[in-house]
Formats: C-alpha cells, structure tokens, sequence
C-alpha cells in the first residue's frame, strides 16, 4: 500500500468518525439526552446534546 493509499484511508476513516459523532449527536438531541464530554482540562462534563449542535 502506497503513502498516498494511506493517507486516502487514514482521511475515509476520520470522515467517517466525524459523520457519526454528529450522528450520534442528533439523535441524542432529539431525545432529550445528555452527553459526556471532555472539557479543556480533560475533566468529564455532562452537556444536554442540543447543546452540541
């Protein structure tokens, strides 16, 4: 497999990543539901997922 191969997945796959977070995040907003994030500091923090969009 080539760099350029690689790269090209390396960049399906954090596409891919991306598209279902904010999947993921919608449909928590749209039942009302909280998420656990990570602040700044690294610390966890719960926010509603509407707060996310």
């Amino acid at each position: 497999m080539s760099e350029k191969e690689k790269q090209e997945l390396r960049d399906k796959i954090c596409q891919g990543l991306k598209q279902s977070y904010k999947d993921l995040v919608k449909r928590n907003a749209q039942a009302g539901a909280e998420m656990v994030i990570g602040d700044s500091m690294g610390n966890p923090k719960t926010v509603k997922a509407s707060d996310l969009l």
